[in-house]
């Protein structure tokens, strides 16, 4: 099952013509029109049905291969550390590439969404119905295929792992990594803790909070 599930994940990742934001990161984007009911943001730009975004994808495949044998604690070290260093990638490519300065933000769907409103990220419901079931059942399936403990991890949190959408609008994007030139990120990036390949958030003292 597990083989089936990671030869279906690459095929659809092929399908959706997703970009990886830097060639040793682990998110990759694809630009599309957001359909979804739309995000309010707190002093912020709101998404809106029809707007241009980036959507988010996280490429489990490298993660499990860069984290693989390493504490929970290294991986969610390793975890942040690439995120940031992705999500000033991104902030470049908009800068430099006209197609992408359109967009309203960075946007995606995932049972992972803990912790990362700590880096500007708006969460929020999807709407109900199909689509929001089906995220949560097919990223629940991910998680146990890439994840070295596989569905006994998912068992033990299968109530937290539900879909939510989450959005960074531009202007935080560029906020999040700091000034002209993108090369170091704000205080508030550097001491975020998303949430890790274990589905848990941690701290600098290796402290995890489940």
């Amino acid at each position: 099952m597990r083989r089936l599930v990671r030869t279906w994940d690459r095929l659809v990742r092929r399908f959706l013509g997703i970009r990886p934001a830097r060639p040793d990161g682990v998110l990759g984007y694809a630009v599309r029109r957001y359909r979804g009911r739309g995000i309010a943001v707190e002093g912020g730009a709101s998404l809106r049905r029809g707007d241009l975004v980036l959507e988010l994808h996280l490429d489990s495949r490298r993660l499990t291969e860069k984290t693989a044998g390493q504490s929970p604690h290294r991986r969610i070290l390793w975890l942040r550390r690439t995120l940031l260093a992705d999500l000033r990638a991104l902030a470049r490519a908009v800068e430099s590439d006209p197609a992408l300065a359109g967009a309203a933000g960075l946007w995606g769907m995932t049972v992972l969404h803990r912790g990362v409103d700590a880096l500007g990220f708006a969460v929020a419901e999807p709407a109900a119905g199909f689509v929001g079931r089906l995220a949560t059942w097919y990223m629940r399936g991910l998680l146990a295929a890439y994840h070295p403990e596989g569905t006994g991890r998912v068992a033990q949190r299968t109530e937290a792992l539900v879909a939510r959408e989450i959005f960074l609008p531009m202007e935080r994007l560029r906020a999040l990594t700091g000034p002209a030139g993108w090369e170091r990120p704000s205080p508030a990036a550097e001491s975020a803790q998303p949430e890790g390949p274990d589905g848990c958030t941690g701290s600098a003292s290796g402290r995890r909070a489940t």
